[in-house]
């Protein structure tokens, strides 16, 4: 025999003006997956489980390094609460294990937020991290292991796009306006869209064997053209 269950497929908010929206479906031998109920008005309708279920918050799980969960919590806790405040999410720490969940009810929001702490798990200070809450600001990660087989390897090329005492990471952020972070075994990348290409372009052309020279030579015709494409 079939059995009628409610569906519900869409919400529309008090916020829109539209009604809270059901529609029947027949289909075999399915229980209704939640209480059946008739919306009488806009709070028994918010009250209901069916709608507190649907109505949920997104959620990322996010993975950060033990010795950067101190630097995502900050002083007194003001870094995660200054960042809870700003972007209205909610951030779940577990200091042993190194998880970390953010929820909110705005998905893009959350998911800068997402970015946010990711930035500051890749080693950047959480005031750089912070800017990833402006429009067209970017997070791009490149991963080391990609390119080296031995730890050798990957010395030699962190080497590389540091430069000695920072000089090549710093005429890169110079010139691409970009800041860039050496943690581990990746470079984070944080700036507007084409800028952080730019960067991770020139990043990988020194992990591949190109000279700083001739890298620096690409980045300062990139910045010419931006500028040229400005006027």
């Amino acid at each position: 025999m079939f059995r009628i269950f409610w569906v519900i497929i869409g919400l529309q908010l008090e916020l829109l003006g539209s009604p809270f929206c059901v529609f029947l479906c027949v289909l075999p031998n399915i229980s209704p997956p939640f209480p059946l109920f008739k919306p009488t008005s806009t709070t028994n309708i918010k009250k209901h489980p069916s709608y507190l279920k649907i109505m949920a918050e997104y959620s990322y799980d996010i993975k950060i390094p033990k010795e950067r969960i101190a630097v995502l919590i900050g002083k007194n806790g003001e870094i995660k609460k200054r960042i809870e405040e700003e972007t209205h999410t909610k951030i779940i720490i577990d200091s042993k294990e190194g998880d970390v969940i953010v929820e909110g009810e705005d998905p893009l929001t959350l998911f800068s937020t997402r970015d946010m702490i990711k930035a500051i798990a890749r080693g950047f200070n959480p005031d750089i991290a912070n800017l990833l809450l402006k429009q067209d600001y970017t997070l791009e990660l490149v991963e080391l292991k990609e390119f080296v087989k031995t730890p050798a390897q990957l010395i030699r090329i962190k080497g590389r796009i540091i430069g000695k005492d920072g000089k090549a990471r710093k005429v890169i952020e110079g010139l691409t306006e970009t800041y860039i972070c050496i943690f581990g075994k990746t470079v984070g990348l944080i700036g507007l869209g084409e800028d952080v290409s730019n960067a991770r372009r020139a990043i990988e052309s020194l992990i591949a064997g190109s000279t700083h020279a001739n890298v620096y030579k690409w980045l300062e015709k990139k910045k010419r053209d931006k500028r040229m494409q400005a006027i």
